[in-house]
């Protein structure tokens, strides 16, 4: 048992044959710059040989050659464009990964992207709710095992109800749950007018009311009966504070890639400044109890980062940086957000986020 309880804890390892993986979005067999799904599937047979595999993506997607048990191609719903260039693909996310949950006939699920490479199965624990976890938070029968990364820390950047979708692993009947709900519309994360804030705002040049890990996480506590809504982002409250990381650090495991046997592709790890703002897993056990023991004085933490001490984040600073250009010489903001990426993007081949080193062909 763990010291404070309040997390999920180890009960043996799942046999491979006892898991259904669900490997959704597009095949990327087109994109040199990444693994596509046969790469994907290969690694999934490598490290779970027995498992149940099903690839749900788009109808224009070519299907043919794919090494899975089950394929299930859907049209695809699209993405909706924001402000600045970027596309929400929520509803394609939560479409494809239904329809690969249907079609799972295993007690668990590993539900992944196309483009993640399965290195080792550390992810594959069965697990059980902290000792002193009350009753009311357990909304899942086992805790869903995720990833850190983008599983943003309130107290490094102000972001509540926000688990990592990367890749889940959990009972199926709970994942099943978790991607349950009425469909998402546009008006659920797009709002009319962009957020120029720089202390609010955080996010940079948007229209998001929501980013899709919240819209996730608000509607699967609504279907447990869970009132909680965000007036923004990065709106923080006493309440909600409190409910999100004691719901999150009570039904979510929260792991490492490396340690979960994740390999990430590039185009995830670009960003550092973004990565600093994830929790970190050696840190999980203390958050966890403060959420409990200690719920306002981890909201001062959360309320200093947002309101006094944004400008030590590196994060914020390119946030700010970019609504600035965007005011003063909106002309500069595509070249240079182009110069930024490819920056990162070699910055990442050179292993300089402390991943393992990668080139575009891994």
């Amino acid at each position: 048992m763990n010291e404070f309880g309040y997390v999920p804890v180890d009960a043996g390892r799942v046999m491979s044959a006892d898991i259904s993986v669900v490997v959704q979005g597009p095949l990327y067999r087109t994109d040199g710059g990444r693994p596509n799904i046969d790469v994907c599937l290969d690694a999934v047979k490598r490290v779970l040989p027995d498992a149940e595999i099903i690839v749900a993506t788009w109808s224009d997607e070519d299907v043919a050659g794919v090494r899975a048990h089950k394929v299930v191609a859907i049209d695809d719903p699209g993405g909706w464009p924001d402000i600045g260039g970027n596309v929400i693909n929520l509803q394609r996310q939560d479409r494809s990964t239904r329809a690969g949950l249907a079609l799972a006939t295993r007690r668990w699920t590993l539900k992944m992207r196309s483009d993640i490479i399965l290195e080792h199965a550390g992810f594959l624990r069965r697990l059980l709710h902290g000792q002193r976890v009350p009753a009311e938070c357990r909304l899942f029968e086992s805790p869903v095992a995720a990833l850190t990364l983008y599983s943003r820390d309130p107290a490094r950047a102000p972001a509540l109800f926000h688990p990592s979708d990367i890749i889940q692993f959990g009972l199926t009947e709970d994942m099943k749950a978790f991607w349950s709900g009425t469909p998402f519309r546009s008006s659920d994360v797009l709002g009319e007018d962009p957020r120029f804030g720089l202390i609010r705002g955080w996010l940079g040049f948007t229209r998001q009311r929501l980013v899709p890990e919240q819209a996730l996480m608000l509607r699967w506590l609504a279907s447990n009966g869970l009132s909680a809504s965000l007036s923004s982002p990065t709106a923080v409250s006493v309440e909600g504070a409190q409910m999100s990381e004691q719901m999150l650090l009570a039904n979510f495991r929260l792991m490492d890639a490396r340690d979960a046997g994740v390999l990430i592709p590039p185009h995830l790890l670009r960003s550092r400044v973004a990565i600093a703002t994830v929790y970190r897993s050696s840190e999980v056990e203390r958050i966890a109890w403060q959420a409990f023991e200690q719920p306002r004085r981890r909201l001062l933490a959360i309320w200093l980062r947002k309101y006094v001490l944004f400008a030590t984040s590196g994060y914020w600073w390119v946030v700010a940086g970019h609504l600035l250009l965007r005011r003063m010489a909106p002309g500069l903001v595509a070249p240079l957000r182009r110069a930024y990426a490819r920056a990162l993007l070699g910055n990442v081949f050179r292993g300089g986020l402390g991943g393992p080193k990668q080139t575009p062909s891994s």
